[in-house]
């Protein structure tokens, strides 16, 4: 455990290098032996990723997207091609490129050279973009607030919201998980999976302790787990169980390190 320093934790990240780094309102923390080293001070960290180059991309709220390449760093805005500054989140794809989702900006991709954004105009029709998640087919899906997913396969985006089966259009956390399901976390509706085709949605009815979602999350043993403003859940067979050892507060499940720790953000 690391003590606290000014706020708590927004995003944990531990990448291929075993280096694990802390998102927090005052910046990019890197954790060590001694405890916390800061990387860069005063950027409010908003998705952590890193990809196949070993480079970690950091999106901000506010401050566009920063690469951090040894021992360079490098920030990217609306300057170099970013629809805004405000980015949700961030993925590297199998192919190498950075996927960013902006607030209200629609999803870009950047090719390490180009930056080309997609939004209403390309057939996304809600461009606020809060999550985003690549699946085993290699399709990319988009969350957004207020019109639900979105799947982009081959250049088209296939829209999924209440009228075909979501239960909230407030999409804020998506999984692809392993066995190729795909888990949507909304505003208020509860989670719901895609599997085959077809929604199956869960709530308080199916053991979630609340059916405001704030983070979805599989760890390296296939487990869904779930952070609601009522504490931390698991799926076990086809039903959610509270982890009792987690306070009933708002718990944001934000990384796993190669030991197996688990990082849970607590409010």
């Amino acid at each position: 455990t690391h003590g606290p320093i000014g706020h708590a934790a927004t995003r944990a990240y531990e990448d291929a290098q075993g280096n694990v780094w802390i998102g927090k309102d005052e910046g990019l923390f890197r954790a060590g032996a001694t405890g916390l080293e800061v990387v860069a001070a005063a950027i409010k960290v908003r998705s952590l990723y890193s990809d196949r180059d070993g480079n970690l991309w950091v999106g901000t709220n506010g401050d566009g997207m920063y690469r951090f390449k040894e021992p360079a760093v490098r920030m990217f805005t609306t300057a170099d091609g970013l629809p805004n500054d405000l980015l949700m989140t961030a993925i590297a794809t199998h192919d190498g490129a950075v996927w960013t989702g902006a607030n209200c900006g629609g999803i870009t991709r950047f090719d390490g050279t180009h930056f080309q954004t997609y939004k209403e105009e390309h057939g996304l029709l809600n461009s606020c973009v809060f999550a985003l998640a690549e699946d085993l087919n290699r399709d990319l899906w988009i969350g957004t607030w207020g019109g639900g997913a979105f799947r982009f396969h081959n250049g088209t985006f296939t829209q999924y919201s209440k009228s075909q089966g979501m239960p909230d259009d407030r999409v804020t956390s998506i999984v692809a998980a392993r066995d190729g399901s795909v888990w949507f976390g909304t505003r208020g509706g509860g989670v719901s999976r895609l599997r085959n085709g077809q929604f199956r949605t869960f709530t308080t009815a199916d053991g979630l302790s609340a059916d405001l979602i704030l983070k979805v999350f599989e760890d390296r043993a296939g487990t869904i787990w779930i952070g609601t403003r009522q504490g931390l859940d698991r799926l076990v067979g086809d039903r959610f169980e509270n982890f009792a050892s987690v306070p009933k507060v708002f718990v944001n499940p934000i990384g796993e390190d190669r030991d197996g720790g688990f990082f849970v953000v607590m409010q």
